[in-house]
This record gives C-alpha cells, sequence and structure tokens, in this order.
C-alpha cells in the first residue's frame, strides 16, 4: 500500500510542477495606445493637417512575431522609431497593413503618421 502512495504523490507533484512551469513560461503580451494627436492649421494654401501617434508595445517576456498595424486608409506619411524592417499590404477592402516581423520582449516601436 506505501508504494500506490508513492507513486499517487509522485505523480501529483510532477502534475503540480508541469501546471506551474506552464505558467512561468514566457508569454508574449503586446498591448497599443495612442499617447496623442495634433491638428495644425496651414495658412498657405489654407489647409487641415492632423497628425496622431500611436505606440505598440511587447510587455511580454517572450518576442512577439507578426505584428500588424491596419490603417483603414494608407497615411500620406508614417515612420516607425526605432527603425524596423517592415513590409506594407493591402486587404482585399483596400485598408492599408504595415506587417513587422517581430518585436523583443519589453520593447516598444512608436509609429507616427
Amino acid at each position: 500500500m506505501d508504494s500506490l502512495t508513492g507513486y499517487v504523490a509522485t505523480g501529483l507533484v510532477m502534475l503540480i510542477v508541469g501546471l506551474l512551469l506552464r505558467e512561468l513560461e514566457p508569454k508574449v503580451k503586446v498591448v497599443w495606445w495612442s499617447p496623442h494627436q495634433f491638428q495644425f492649421q496651414l495658412p498657405q494654401p489654407p489647409n487641415i493637417l492632423l497628425t496622431h501617434a500611436i505606440t505598440i508595445q511587447n510587455i511580454g517576456r517572450k518576442k512577439a512575431e507578426g505584428i500588424e498595424i491596419v490603417h483603414t486608409s494608407k497615411p500620406s506619411f508614417f515612420q516607425l522609431q526605432p527603425p524596423l524592417n517592415y513590409v506594407e499590404s493591402y486587404t482585399p477592402q483596400g485598408e492599408h497593413i504595415v506587417r513587422v516581423d517581430s518585436l523583443g520582449p519589453k520593447s516598444s516601436s512608436p509609429s507616427n503618421s
């Protein structure tokens, strides 16, 4: 009877350790926010210029891969800071997509447009 109790206890400890390791493994957690936007009125020729920034950050402990930033239409100008390699494409509905291969853990990429 003691050997059966030992096997059960060993199996139970292995299950608990496995579940703990699964919870503690590195995860990806990508968040975004818009820290500011501003509207300029240009005098010559009369025009309105709207700018805004989007910050995308991986607050997880594992590298995030295949990050996509989708705009309803392509901005006249956009820039990634820090500079990252990206690929532009479009959806069948005409939405503009900026795809970044990866974003390291605890790092961010503000996008200005």
